[in-house]
């Protein structure tokens, strides 16, 4: 490994973006390499990295749970959201509070991918509509939902159609 360079370290081995010089911290393709092999590397790369934009949303592209260490700006952007979630709903986790609030926004993301339902706060779990929408798009959804909603005959029925 001593004759290899440092950039070809941190291609293969993600955790050692930790302690790399901030050249190599600040080197978009060796961060996208390192965020590929896994996504909490990107915790390692400088702000000016991680507050790009363009960067960060082509890494969500790559890794939506890298979502977590994007700005603020970038996870209370819908689109961001939905194309993370698109690919992991865990991802939703990372939404900002006012789009995690969002009871038309939750519906729109159970949509798009009703696993995420499970990681949705139990406000929404409790919500009717939210509910109704996961269950009939997703029968095993049923085992998440919260509230009174865990008792309703018409809520159960539903995910045993779908």
């Amino acid at each position: 490994d001593t004759a290899r360079c440092p950039a070809e370290i941190l291609r293969s081995n993600a955790h050692a973006l930790e302690f790399a010089d901030s050249r190599l911290k600040r080197d978009r393709e060796i961060v996208i390499s390192a965020l590929v092999q896994d996504g909490s590397s990107l915790s390692f790369a400088l702000d000016s990295v991680r507050n790009d934009d363009i960067f960060m949303i082509s890494a969500i592209a790559k890794q939506p749970c890298v979502l977590q260490y994007a700005s603020e700006r970038l996870r209370s952007n819908q689109e961001v959201v939905l194309g993370a979630v698109k690919s992991d709903g865990k991802a939703i986790i990372y939404a900002s509070q006012d789009l995690k609030n969002d009871t038309e926004f939750m519906r729109r993301v159970v949509q798009l991918n009703p696993s995420c339902f499970e990681h949705l706060s139990e406000s929404h779990r409790s919500n009717r509509s939210v509910a109704m929408l996961a269950v009939q798009l997703d029968g095993s959804t049923l085992k998440h939902v919260a509230g009174l909603l865990v008792a309703d005959k018409e809520v159960a029925m539903a995910a045993v159609r779908h």
